[in-house]
């Protein structure tokens, strides 16, 4: 029987789901022995409103391996949106002659003070997350997972910061989304005194925690110094 080149076609696209249901390949960014990955956070400005475009970044790139920030994770699972007003950045990049290298983007400002009706705006939709939250199961997070499955990337750990005026149930939060994403340990910016209270939690979920370091070096309540790694 004589294919044609229409009849090729229709094989093709009705291929894709096929694939789909198998996964992606996985994406190899070993070089010289060496994993090489990124933390979703060098995705952040693209991340908004689309987080699925941080999945298009690390497939266009390369990048076979993740760090998946707690907020990203959340985007992927379809949260709430938080409002972008009140952060510091420096903006878009100026735009740059044709064939010239992009220009630097400007340096970032002090963050801005935000009004009345911001601050009204900012509390309604953190009760809305908060809210979401509160749906949120193991299925939530297995599904985010299988995003990253499917595209061919290994996650391997997921960046939950942890602050001082977090309760107990917070910090499970983020240890019982660990788990159901299946990576192997939690990185955090925290304190040297929540490191105490993360600890038996730690031990009760069989996850690694690595704490990401600072430059506070003046500061002993900081992941700063060698110092602050010492039992």
């Amino acid at each position: 029987m004589q294919i044609t080149r229409r009849d090729m076609g229709r094989i093709a696209l009705a291929s894709v789901p096929l694939a789909s249901a198998f996964g992606a390949k996985k994406i190899n960014s070993r070089f010289g022995g060496v994993q090489i990955g990124a933390i979703t956070y060098s995705f952040n400005r693209i991340a908004n409103p689309d987080p699925e475009a941080i999945l298009k970044a690390y497939v266009e790139i390369g990048l076979g391996e993740a760090e998946l920030m707690s907020n990203h994770c959340e985007a992927l699972a379809g949260a709430p949106a938080m409002p972008m007003f009140g952060r510091p950045g420096g903006g878009p990049r100026p735009p740059a002659a044709p064939g010239a290298p992009a220009a630097p983007r400007p340096p970032a400002g002090p963050r801005p003070q935000l009004t009345p009706e911001q601050l009204a705006e900012r509390k309604a939709a953190m009760e809305k997350l908060a809210a979401w939250r509160a749906t949120t199961n193991t299925s939530t997070w297995q599904g985010v997972a299988k995003k990253f499955k499917d595209s061919g990337i290994d996650l391997a750990l997921l960046c939950f910061n942890m602050q001082d005026s977090m309760k107990d149930e917070d910090i499970e939060y983020g240890f019982n989304m660990a788990k159901a994403l299946g990576v192997k340990g939690i990185t955090t910016s925290t304190t040297m005194t929540m490191a105490k209270r993360i600890a038996p939690i730690a031990d009760k979920h069989k996850l690694l925690v690595g704490y990401h370091g600072h430059d506070a070096t003046n500061d002993p309540n900081q992941t700063a110094t060698l110092e602050s790694y010492k039992p």
